[in-house]
């Protein structure tokens, strides 16, 4: 069969150099947004499937088990959203007496070398007094009695020895001195409108020297925490400040609020990380003093035998 003369393979062309990357970008559609709404969520999920593993074990009677899922819950989101600069551990607090505090779900602690006088087989620490930031009380279900134990909890700290640090921080909140403890309770539930059994506890405790933790996170309901308002001639009362710590607040137009923060589906993370984004803020605002060891043993040297070995 007769074929035609063969043709020469040619090479494409290249085009001259533009100064520009042949590369195609790829297109980018609207603002690109970090959806931390999702992230903290998730990380109140995880709390909030440890409560449904507590009821398994609540159920069986092990009401020890069922109440540990959840505080351990917590420990570990505290533990991922916290600065590096603290350590979570549970246990106990202990003064340079030796006094002991009774058990804490959770104590946010400066890591120092003499963080931890013990560290039991389970996890529970006893704690030098002087390296801690902050301590809370975890529980599954919103009751006023679990509010007003906490409470007596709190004041039955002010037996222990704890020197205060003199020195003020530099910080956007006015701590009159440089190491104040911070408190807070949180629970995962609450089965009833809890905005009667607040305002009851708020009066109570107003008219006691028990005082009120820094902040009550109620998970599927908000936060209560201590807010300044701000009213003049020209408008109405609007919302001031968050007290971070209400003790050190000055103004005379404040009270104490339910505020729920974030939106339908994703309530319970939007609390969680306030109540996370609160402690971060007195982390930084807090001038913790450094135990010190010889105080802690000086027990030991109180009346103690000797014998010379130069006679």
């Amino acid at each position: 069969m007769a074929t035609g003369p063969k043709r020469k393979a040619t090479r494409p062309k290249r085009k001259p150099p533009t100064g520009r990357s042949d590369c195609k970008k790829p297109k980018v559609k609207g603002d690109v947004r970090f959806d931390l709404n999702s992230v903290l969520q998730h990380d109140a999920g995880e709390i909030i499937a440890a409560r449904t593993l507590g009821r398994v074990a609540h159920r069986t009677k092990d009401i020890d088990t069922a109440g540990s899922e959840v505080e351990e819950a917590v420990r570990a989101v505290f533990a991922r959203k916290l600065p590096g600069s603290v350590v979570v551990e549970h246990g106990h607090l202990v003064d340079v007496k030796l006094s002991v505090s009774s058990q804490i779900d959770v104590a946010i602690v400066a890591p120092t070398d003499l963080v931890r006088l013990m560290r039991a087989k389970d996890g529970t620490c006893y704690i030098p007094y002087e390296c801690v930031y902050a301590i809370g009380e975890i529980k599954t279900t919103f009751t006023k009695q679990h509010v007003l134990d906490f409470s007596a909890k709190l004041a039955s700290l002010g037996t222990l020895d704890r020197a205060r640090n003199t020195q003020q921080p530099s910080s956007r909140q006015h701590y009159e001195f440089g190491n104040p403890l911070y408190s807070f309770m949180l629970f995962v539930e609450s089965k009833d409108d809890p905005l009667a059994s607040l305002k009851e506890i708020v009066v109570e405790l107003g008219s006691s020297d028990r005082p009120l933790p820094n902040a009550i996170c109620i998970l599927d309901r908000g936060l209560v925490l201590n807010c300044t308002f701000i009213q003049n001639a020209s408008e109405h009362e609007r919302l001031g400040n968050i007290n971070v710590m209400p003790e050190f607040a000055r103004d005379v137009n404040r009270a104490w609020c339910l505020m729920p923060f974030g939106s339908d589906g994703f309530r319970e993370g939007a609390n969680l990380g306030v109540l996370a984004a609160l402690l971060i803020e007195h982390i930084n605002s807090c001038m913790l003093q450094q135990p010190d060891l010889l105080r802690y043993m000086r027990a030991l040297f109180l009346n103690q035998a000797y014998q010379r070995l130069d006679r």
